[in-house]
Order: C-alpha cells, then sequence, then structure tokens
C-alpha cells in the first residue's frame, strides 16, 4: 500500500513528485493540470490523456511493442491499480491486467468483496519492454508523465502499486 506520490522499489530514484504540474514528454514546457480536473461528466481529461499515450514515441519502446496500454476503469474511481507494465496478452489488445496475472488480480478482488469495474487499472510503462525485462529508469522516466496526469485526472483516494511475484 503507497500513498499518492509513493512508488514501489523498483522505481527507486526515478520518480519526483509534481504536485501541481506535469511534465509532458510530447511537449516542452509544463501543463497545469490541478487535481481531479475533468469535465462534468469525468471523462474529457482522460480521454485526452489516453489519445496522447496513443500518440507517444518519446522512447524506444514504443518501436517494440505492438501498441501501448494507457489504462482501463472507472474514470471517477476512488482505487486506482498501478503494475508496472504491460505483458504480452495487454500489448496484444492495449488493455491492462488480461493476461494470467490480471484474472488472478481479478479473482483476489472479486474474492474481498471489490467491484474491479469501479477502479481503474494503469501501469507506470506504457508500452511492453522486450521479452517482459524490468523498464530502465530511463524508461520509467519517459512514462512516469503520463501516471502523473492520469493521477491528477481520476484524483483517487487510493493508490495500489502491483508488483509482480519474484
Amino acid at each position: 500500500l503507497l500513498r499518492v506520490g509513493e512508488l514501489p522499489a523498483w522505481c527507486e530514484g526515478s520518480y519526483t513528485p509534481r504536485p501541481w504540474y506535469i511534465q509532458s514528454p510530447r511537449r516542452s514546457g509544463c501543463t497545469h493540470i490541478p487535481a481531479g480536473s475533468k469535465d462534468f461528466h469525468g471523462h474529457t481529461m482522460l480521454a485526452d490523456i489516453t489519445r496522447d499515450i496513443l500518440a507517444c514515441t518519446t522512447c524506444p519502446l514504443r518501436q517494440g511493442c505492438r501498441q501501448p496500454v494507457p489504462g482501463m476503469g472507472n474514470p471517477s474511481a476512488t482505487v486506482m491499480l498501478v503494475g508496472e507494465g504491460p505483458g504480452e496478452h495487454e500489448d496484444t489488445q492495449s488493455l491492462p491486467f488480461v493476461g494470467p496475472s490480471g484474472q488472478l488480480l481479478r479473482e483476489l478482488v472479486t474474492q474481498a468483496g471489490l467491484d474491479i469495474n469501479q477502479m481503474y487499472l494503469t501501469n507506470v510503462i506504457k508500452c511492453r519492454p522486450p521479452y517482459n525485462r524490468d523498464p530502465t529508469a530511463d524508461e520509467v522516466r519517459a512514462c512516469l508523465p503520463w501516471l502523473d496526469a492520469q493521477i491528477r485526472a481520476i484524483n483517487p483516494k487510493l493508490i495500489l502499486a502491483l508488483d509482480r511475484k519474484e
């Protein structure tokens, strides 16, 4: 369990919290995005972020994956699940947590009496690293602005950082 602004140990040293703005990897300069910024339906900002993630070519991971995996779920979620990065199944479908680990996650969430459809699911890295290797610090840094923007758009009360079983 992590608080907003904290990430798992595999991101150690690669994350600098940006409390009032995000640095967009596609543009120079900063875009002011106050926490919880949404249109009256709660969708527009997240849709814009998703569109930009799908068009992103900031790091070399984009050339090696089939398609980015922006995230999915309730744009007004109070709980956000954040994994390390997409695997082969996610890369194929452009959806997070659809492979065997995702099936286990869904079972565990259901057993806990929670509804995964009321959560938002995403990853730190938006493109699959080759051979499912660990992402490099530079790859994490390239994708963190997208995660920051998603957190600001959704403004969840709880962020659960998920790590793979070793």
